[in-house]
Parts: C-alpha cells; sequence; structure tokens
C-alpha cells in the first residue's frame, strides 16, 4: 500500500522525519491531540443539538407518516 502511494525518496523522507526530533515529539504528543479534537468536536457537536433537530424534525414526521413510528 506505502510502496503504490509513495515513492523511494517519499519513504526515506518521512522515516527520516520521523527519526528526527520534530517527528518524534509529533509521535508523542498526537495522542493527546487526538484526545483533544475529539473533545472539541463533541462540545461542537453538542452545542448544534438543537439547531440539528430542529432542522430535521420535518424530515422526521415525514418518514414516520410514510413508514410508521420506531419500533
Amino acid at each position: 500500500m506505502y510502496a503504490e502511494t509513495f515513492t523511494s525518496d517519499e519513504v526515506d523522507g518521512i522515516v527520516a522525519f520521523y527519526k528526527s526530533p520534530a517527528g518524534r515529539a509529533l509521535l508523542q504528543k498526537q495522542p493527546a491531540l487526538a484526545t483533544k479534537g475529539l473533545a472539541l468536536a463533541q462540545e461542537k457537536i453538542r452545542d448544534a443539538m438543537p439547531d440539528i433537530q430542529k432542522m430535521t424534525e420535518p424530515w422526521v414526521e415525514d418518514i414516520k407518516k410514510k413508514y410508521g413510528p420506531p419500533q
């Protein structure tokens, strides 16, 4: 998969990056960044949920009329 996507020179550059101090820092800190990003996304979705529900109400009612209530 990687061989189909990257050239040998690109793979060498990627490996060199991850062996560098900056690359090691990225690998070390990336899990914390992912956790923070997920929390931020959940907060944004929670804040937007009332608007999303309001926008989807007509669609939900239409589905209920066509197919009946959820079972």
